[in-house]
């Protein structure tokens, strides 16, 4: 079980709200450390959801936002949607963020506070100023991720281990310690 969870982890239904070439950021579940998120869960209710890209991002000011990594999903489907295996770098307090060029994604409640900047796209575009979006903070979306150890640092996923005669094994991490390379969860 991952013990770092980005976003809004309720998956109630509550209302929806249409993105249209919209980036919205959760105001709840910041990174309580550093890690490589290889898990994503959305909940799109209506619409095509498509251009979805999901990932990191970091306060840079007030309503200041910078993007630390990112994936793009492409088009997927409505409904609650898993995926896992990805490769998405996060730092402690980072913020989930999500866009898509549209669909129609669940919130679950309408008391908390979140930000959206309509028509940009944070991951492409860079430090955005957003605005501050009341009352529908409460997305359904979340990346997650295992805690980097103490000393070490994550590194993204690739298909395996190089050694000194090659190419190895697939492995899911790599973390670099204090006493080396060691493969990761």
């Amino acid at each position: 079980m991952p013990d770092i969870i980005l976003g809004c982890n309720n998956f109630t239904t509550y209302g929806i709200r249409v993105l249209s070439t919209d980036t919205i950021i959760a105001n709840t579940g910041q990174a309580s450390g550093a890690c490589v998120c290889d898990y994503a869960k959305i909940y799109f209710r209506s619409g095509t959801p498509s251009g979805v890209h999901i990932g990191t991002v970091y306060s840079t000011g007030v309503n200041k936002f910078t993007p630390r990594d990112y994936v793009n999903l492409g088009t997927i489907s409505i409904g609650v949607q898993e995926f896992t295996g990805l490769s998405v770098d996060c730092e402690e307090n980072d913020y989930a963020a999500l866009y898509a060029l549209s669909g129609s994604i669940n919130y679950a409640a309408n008391t908390l506070t979140a930000w959206r900047a309509d028509d940009k796209n944070i991951f492409t575009e860079g430090e955005l100023t957003l605005e501050v979006f009341p009352d529908r903070g409460d997305f359904s979306f979340i990346l997650s991720g295992e805690t980097v150890a103490a000393g070490s640092k994550a590194l993204k996923r690739f298909g395996g281990i190089i050694t000194e005669t090659g190419f190895s094994k697939k492995v899911n991490l790599l973390i670099l310690t204090e006493t080396g390379w060691q493969k990761g969860i």
